[in-house]
């Protein structure tokens, strides 16, 4: 059922960014409107139905249709049907577009994994509390090296009390690990480090007390005693956070590899379809119907690939990865350009082509560092995030392979433009465009070489 909402959501979008374009004003506004309603009614009582047994994912339902209620949505559209019964087709193209993003946002938090925003709540109380123990050591540390006059138990005691509350607080906040509960009688890791703080904090209060007689020399014992619980208490969090981040990125890389090979099925069901529908004879209707159906199927290809961009960027993944895809989106615009003025002949399958093994190429390398990433999140320790910042999303030999693989496409591509100024010198203005873009590539790859190459010095 949550898949069953989540298509009609997509299909919204795509249906309102096609009366959007202009390229088909067959939709029924208030039809669409009444389907959206009938949508939000059937989220709300589907999340009844799994307060028991999903009660995270009910809540997200909840929260979804919430936040479509409070931004009017169905109100909205309804109003867009009468903008174009009004043939205020301006107006509805701007509402349109709106309401478009509005429902984007709406199905990426439907489809987002509750696990996520677990894991991502665990990561931050782990980084909150990484620093509350570094402040706590720095202090402790402090008055450890200050001389004996400078010491005094009113501070050594103002420590302890609050190392006791910091124990305590870590001791409510222990949750599941590795996305799973803590099995019966073991302790997690916040429990781990909540008893390593109290050590320290009973090691604090000794020394407290050793500070009010005559022969303080058991003092620094104490305090070194309660340096080393609070370091024990920061690998232990230092440890889960590891963990949690090698977690994430095998999630998002597996994300990521499965929505490339969604794009790459659709694509090679789409170049099927183009081949398929080349022998129509030229300048006939079905030649043009079969051309704009192709152009739309293109169109949400780069729609999902941008998506795609986006989520790259926000991640800080890898330069020549990023590369690749933007490629990739600016080819499929060009492929739905020519579908739409019906073109569907050699030059747009060849254009559909390369995307494809570009696509191929880029769930090839996901599917691989996936993998890898799977294997360290199962075993091997890696640099503390806490300390040396994040992981890349790829490792530097995909990078390198990736920028490999755009500078052999490149190449191809300059040799085709080449052959077909050599057969046809009349292409020569078409093809010195195509080579003013292969040119901005070319720089583009030359930048993100040199990128790698300074993170790797």
């Amino acid at each position: 059922m949550i898949r069953t909402i989540c298509v009609l959501l997509a299909c919204s979008i795509g249906l309102i960014v096609a009366a959007q374009d202009n390229r088909s004003l067959t939709v029924d506004q208030a039809d669409l409107a009444a389907r959206f309603a009938e949508l939000e009614s059937v989220a709300i009582r589907l999340a009844q139905q799994l307060e028991a047994d999903d009660p995270a994912r009910a809540q997200l339902l909840r929260a979804t249709i919430e936040q479509s209620r409070g931004e009017g949505v169905t109100v909205r559209m309804q109003s867009l049907a009468d903008l174009l019964r009004r043939g205020r087709f301006s107006d509805a193209a701007i509402g349109q577009a709106k309401i478009a993003d509005a429902l984007a946002q709406l199905l990426d938090e439907l489809m987002a994994d509750p696990q996520e925003a677990i894991a991502a709540l665990q990561a931050e109380e782990l980084r909150q509390a990484l620093e509350q123990i570094d402040r706590l050591s720095a202090r402790q540390q402090a008055l450890r090296g200050a001389s004996a006059d400078e010491q005094s138990e009113a501070p050594q005691k103002a420590m302890a009390e609050e190392a006791e509350r910091l124990a305590s607080e870590l001791g409510s906040k222990d949750g599941p690990t590795q996305g799973k509960p803590a099995p019966a009688g073991s302790a997690g890791p916040m429990s781990k480090a909540a008893d390593a703080v109290k050590r320290a904090a009973e090691s604090m209060r000794r020394a407290a007390e050793q500070m009010k007689q005559e022969d303080p020399s058991g003092v620094p014992k104490e305090q070194i005693a309660a340096e080393r619980s609070l370091e024990e208490a920061r690998e232990e969090l230092d440890t889960r956070l590891r963990q949690l981040r090698k977690e994430e990125r095998y999630r998002m890389l597996k994300q990521m590899s499965e929505r490339f090979e969604t794009m790459r099925a659709e694509q090679q069901s789409v170049l099927a379809a183009t081949i398929e529908g080349a022998v129509l004879p030229a300048d006939s209707r079905s030649l043009q119907a079969a051309g704009r159906a192709l152009a739309k199927r293109e169109q949400a290809l780069a729609n999902a690939a941008e998506a795609a961009m986006r989520v790259l960027r926000e991640a800080d993944a890898a330069t020549a990865f990023l590369e690749a895809t933007i490629q990739v989106a600016a080819d499929m615009r060009a492929a739905e350009l020519r579908l739409e003025s019906a073109e569907l002949g050699q030059r747009t399958q060849t254009i559909e082509s390369a995307i494809l093994l570009a696509l191929e190429d880029a769930k090839e390398c996901l599917e691989e560092a996936a993998e890898q990433a799977r294997e360290s999140s199962d075993g091997a320790e890696g640099p503390s995030p806490s300390a040396g910042g994040e992981p890349p999303l790829l490792a530097k030999i995909a990078e390198l392979r990736m920028i490999r693989t755009l500078q052999k496409r490149v190449l191809s591509r300059t040799e085709a433009v080449q052959a077909s100024i050599d057969s046809d010198p009349r292409r020569t203005p078409s093809a010195a465009e195509e080579l003013q873009d292969l040119a901005g590539r070319q720089r583009r790859l030359v930048a993100a070489l040199e990128d790698l190459m300074k993170d790797g010095t």
